[in-house]
């Protein structure tokens, strides 16, 4: 509907404690990381807000953290949308720095 005006990117994080989290969680060779954990939510929650889609094979990338306190990985995955409209196409940065 235009409610938010032109869009060009979107940007979710999500910051969390490593206390109380399963071990699984930690470990991205057993299933852990960004998308599984909550990235769904920013994901819906931006194609929501876009009116757009995601396209069929989203680009990732793992990068390391900034600090050596924290696991040494941190997921991103930066995705561009679709849309219907002409112009600039809505990206989403889905980021999990523990």
């Amino acid at each position: 509907s235009g409610m938010l005006g032109d869009l060009v990117a979107v940007s979710t994080v999500w910051n969390s404690s490593q206390a109380g989290r399963p071990a699984w969680q930690k470990d991205r060779t057993r299933g852990g990381g960004v998308l599984l954990d909550l990235g769904i939510h920013h994901i819906d929650l931006t194609r929501y807000l876009t009116q757009s889609e995601l396209p069929k094979y989203p680009r990732s990338e793992i990068r390391p953290a900034a600090m050596t306190s924290r696991p040494p990985w941190q997921d991103a995955w930066p995705m561009a949308f679709s849309t219907p409209a002409p112009g600039p196409r809505p990206a989403v940065s889905i980021r999990r720095c523990d």
